[in-house]
């Protein structure tokens, strides 16, 4: 089994951009609990675990590529690296998938045949002497085919349970939206 080498998205630019246009074939998240154990332990409807559960998120694209996102709390930061060849679940994860529609929905299935049309890199400005040395990159957007939107996440929504979440723009806490800077990618 390859080890991946994780990287943080400004020093991915060249595979982000890579992807743009990429038509997506699949996408689940590496979850390291049971679908039904998060949503009883954390009180949220089924539907929701999916875009909150803890663990990596995979993407698939028909041309071939299988990329990983997640969270990384040392760097307080999302990072990215290139899955070679099938992804290989851990022993002990529970894949979750986009179109399982008691622990998705409607809106995370759409992604399935879609291509990231546009990404912007979120870094948040942070003053506090615990992460201004850090990189702060805390979130990827996505603009999709078909009017679909949506924030790969780390730390920026105090509503979700979970550090690395998919978020829509307005579950952003706004003392984080306030400092937050975009970057085209």
């Amino acid at each position: 089994m390859n080890i991946p080498v994780e990287e943080l998205l400004s020093e991915s630019k060249s595979l982000l951009q890579a992807i743009k246009g990429k038509v997506i074939k699949s996408v689940f998240r590496d979850s390291v609990w049971p679908a039904e154990k998060i949503a009883n332990t954390f009180g949220i409807d089924d539907e929701l675990v999916f875009p909150y559960t803890a663990g990596a998120l995979i993407i698939v694209f028909e041309c071939g590529r299988t990329i990983g996102l997640a969270s990384n709390q040392k760097k307080n930061s999302l990072v990215i690296w290139i899955e070679e060849g099938e992804y290989e679940l851990e022993k002990d994860s529970h894949p979750i998938d986009c179109q399982d529609f008691k622990y998705s929905n409607e809106h995370w299935a759409a992604m399935i045949g879609k291509s990231i049309e546009k990404m912007a890199l979120l870094k948040h400005r942070r003053t506090d002497h615990r992460y201004k040395r850090l990189p702060n990159e805390v979130g990827l957007c996505c603009q999709m085919t078909g009017n679909l939107d949506f924030i790969i996440s780390h730390g920026i929504s105090s509503s979700v349970p979970s550090h690395f979440a998919l978020i829509s723009k307005d579950q952003i806490d706004s003392d984080v939206a306030e400092n937050l800077e975009y970057v085209e990618i």
